[in-house]
C-alpha cells in the first residue's frame, strides 16, 4: 500500500487526530513516520518543476541539475536535443565530464572484451565492476565512436574468426565435419547481423524506462497535489465542527437566558396580578368612602 494511502486511512481511523494531545499515541507517531519524508520530498519537486521547463530551462537550471546528479539522458530528452548535440552544449558550458580512457576507468577496453568474450552482459560486467551500466555505456562510446563502429566487440565476429582459421588449418579433416563447421559459420553469421537489431531494442527499452520514470514523476506529483486538497478539506471540516461547537454553545446560553426571562415574566406576571387585585379593592373601598360621604352630606343638609 502506498504511504500517502497509509496516512488517510490512519487519520480516518484517528478521532480527533489534529486535536490529539497523547504524546505516547501510536497512531500520530506512525502518521508523523510516514508525513516525514514527503515533506522531506521538496528538492525531488524542485527537479521535476526544473525539468518540466523543457525547452525553456537557462543555464543555470542544467548546472543545476548536473550538480544534483540528475540524469543527463534526462535532461536531454526535457530540453529535447539530439545526444551529440547535448554533449557540445554541455562543453560549451563547461559541464562535459572529462574521462581519460584507460586512466580514471574502473575497466579498461581489453578487460571489457576479455569479459564480453566469456559471454557476460553488460549488467553482469557493471556490477563486477562496481559501477553503474550507464557508466559502462559512457566507457562503449568512448571504446568504440559511432564513426568506427565495426570496432564494438561482437563476441560472434571474434568467435566467427578463430572457427574460420580452424577451417583453414583442417583442410583435410571429414566432409562432413566441414559440412558442419560452415553451418556454424553461417549460424555466426547471421548473429553477427542480428547484433545491431539486439542493440537497437536495447536502446528502445532505455527510451522506455525513461518516458516510465516521467510518468511516474507526473503521477508523484499528482498524488502529492491531492494529499494537499485532503488536507485543505480536512483542516476546513476541523473548522467547520469548531464553528458548528461554538454556535451550540451559544444556543443552550440562548436557552439559559430565555428561562431566566420567562420565570422573571412569570414572576412580574404574579406581581402585577396581586397589585391589580389590591388596586380593584382600593377603588371599591374609595367608592364606599364616597357613598358614605354623600349619606354625611345629606345628613347635613336636614340638620341644618
Amino acid at each position: 500500500m502506498r504511504p500517502i494511502t497509509l496516512i488517510n486511512d490512519l487519520i480516518d481511523q484517528h478521532e480527533n487526530y489534529t486535536k490529539c494531545t497523547d504524546e505516547n499515541c501510536l497512531k500520530c507517531a506512525e502518521i508523523k513516520k510516514l508525513i516525514a519524508p514527503i515533506k522531506n520530498d521538496g528538492a525531488g519537486k524542485r527537479i521535476r518543476k526544473v525539468l518540466s521547463k523543457g525547452k525553456d530551462m537557462t543555464t543555470g537550471d542544467v548546472r543545476y541539475l548536473i550538480e544534483s546528479e540528475v540524469k543527463k539522458t534526462d535532461i536531454r530528452k526535457a530540453i529535447g536535443m539530439n545526444e551529440m548535440n547535448f554533449t557540445q552544449f554541455l562543453d560549451d558550458i563547461g559541464l562535459k565530464r572529462k574521462v581519460e580512457v584507460g586512466a580514471e576507468m574502473k575497466i579498461s577496453k581489453v578487460e571489457y572484451e576479455a569479459s564480453k568474450a566469456k559471454g557476460k552482459t553488460d549488467g553482469q560486467i557493471a556490477k563486477e565492476v562496481g559501477v553503474t551500466g550507464a557508466t559502462i555505456n559512457y566507457y562503449k562510446r568512448k571504446w568504440y565512436p559511432k564513426s568506427a563502429p565495426q570496432a564494438k566487440p561482437k563476441v560472434q565476429e571474434k568467435e566467427y574468426q578463430d572457427v574460420k582459421e580452424k577451417v583453414a588449418s583442417a583442410v583435410s579433416l571429414d566432409a562432413n565435419l566441414e559440412k558442419a563447421l560452415r553451418l556454424h559459420i553461417k549460424e555466426l553469421e547471421q548473429q553477427a547481423k542480428e547484433y545491431p537489431e539486439l542493440i537497437n531494442k536495447v536502446e528502445n527499452l532505455e527510451e522506455a524506462n525513461i518516458h516510465l520514470g516521467n510518468e511516474n514523476n507526473r503521477l508523484l506529483l499528482s498524488d502529492n497535489k491531492k494529499t494537499e486538497e485532503i488536507n485543505q478539506l480536512k483542516a476546513a471540516a476541523t473548522d467547520l465542527e469548531d464553528e458548528i461547537g461554538d454556535l451550540k454553545d451559544e444556543v443552550e446560553l440562548w436557552k439559559k437566558d430565555s428561562n431566566e426571562w420567562k420565570e422573571k415574566a412569570q414572576y412580574y406576571a404574579s406581581e402585577n396580578e396581586i397589585m391589580t387585585n389590591q388596586y380593584k379593592d382600593t377603588r371599591n373601598a374609595l367608592e364606599s368612602q364616597v357613598k358614605e360621604i354623600g349619606l354625611y352630606r345629606a345628613l347635613l343638609k336636614e340638620v341644618l
